[in-house]
């Protein structure tokens, strides 16, 4: 019996961290829906080529092995509604693409601290995470999901937002229906940067931005052994740009941070729609590695890039902090 036919554009996508390696985290629609934009999904496999000896032309066959799902979309990066107390709805994305969360408290100080959820990078016991992503009447199963994200953006005139990929063991598509009950109330609305909402700074001296765009370049994998099929994360070659009109050269001299090998600061801050304080900052380390002029309008802007370097300490190459003053 053919099955009933559905449309293209139901979807949804469910994601929690997994405690243990290979067991399903069962995510629910209630807790766990997770908001994307432009969702989708696929199995991909490894093919190994049969070039069989034959008198005659022909296409080599292939055998297949090694599948797993790998899942796209573009998550809204924005502060939650009480740092310091509440995760970040993305934090789960975050963590499973190499990041690890904190939960800081405000102190009154000397000096004062905001209250902050934050997070950093991290280089060993990355979790996992298990997706369910449904497309109409089937769905994908992910088991020990990490991914990475690219694009990762901060820019006059547009909602923040970043590019997720995340692959996982998967070895077909199960037949169910969509899930009912999805709670996105946790996905606050974004706000779009503007003069008023958005700030950029180098080496803390305050530059007329553009943007920021940060890339993650982790180095995804499929590991298979007789035990377990998982996704890993192997490495990392972070980049980052920033876009912003020509600097007097006693301010900042992006030629001479180049020639000198500096390591570079760059931070922006998005201020959340609202007026109650939330903003959130994506802070970045790195080398200058090539200085371009860019058109805007017609108007003289740098655009520099740079390959993110940690400190000595290790893992402080790149922060989100979404804060609550």
């Amino acid at each position: 019996m053919n099955p009933r036919i559905t449309a293209f554009d139901q979807l949804a996508f469910l994601l929690k961290l997994q405690p243990t390696e290979g067991v399903d985290a069962l995510p629910t629609p209630v807790l766990n829906a997770f908001q994307i934009l432009e969702g989708t999904a696929k199995i991909n496999a490894t093919g190994v080529d049969r070039k069989i000896t034959k008198p005659y032309w022909n296409t080599a066959r292939k055998k297949f092995g090694k599948y797993y799902v790998e899942i796209n979309g573009t998550i809204e990066l924005v502060t939650p509604a009480n740092p310091g107390v509440d995760k970040s709805p993305h934090g789960v994305a975050l963590q499973i693409c190499g990041m690890a969360e904190t939960l800081r408290a405000a102190a009154v100080g000397p000096p004062a601290v905001d209250a902050a959820t934050v997070y950093n990078m991290i280089s060993r016991n990355i979790p996992a995470g298990t997706g369910y992503f449904y497309h109409a009447d089937e769905y994908y199963k992910g088991l020990d999901m990490r991914g990475d994200l690219s694009s990762l953006t901060q820019q006059i005139g547009v909602v923040p937002t970043a590019k997720l990929k995340l692959w996982g063991n998967c070895q077909n598509t199960i037949e169910a229906d969509l899930p009912t009950g999805l709670d996105y109330s946790k996905f606050l609305e974004p706000t779009i940067g503007s003069t008023e909402s958005m700030e950029l700074t180098i080496d803390d001296f305050a530059v007329q931005g553009i943007s920021h765009v940060f890339e993650f370049g982790n180095t995804l994998g499929i590991r298979e052994h007789t035990l377990a099929r998982t996704s890993r994360i192997s490495g990392r070659q972070s980049t980052f740009k920033a876009q912003f009109y020509r600097t007097a050269k006693a301010d900042f001299d992006p030629y001479a941070k180049w020639k000198k090998g500096d390591i570079v600061e760059v931070v922006s801050t998005t201020f959340e729609d609202g007026g109650d304080g939330r903003y959130w900052n994506l802070r970045t380390l790195g080398q200058v590695i090539d200085v371009d002029k860019v058109d805007a309008d017609n108007e003289n802007t740098f655009q520099v890039s740079f390959q993110a370097v940690a400190s000595d300490a290790g893992n402080d190459e790149c922060a989100l902090e979404f804060a609550q003053s």
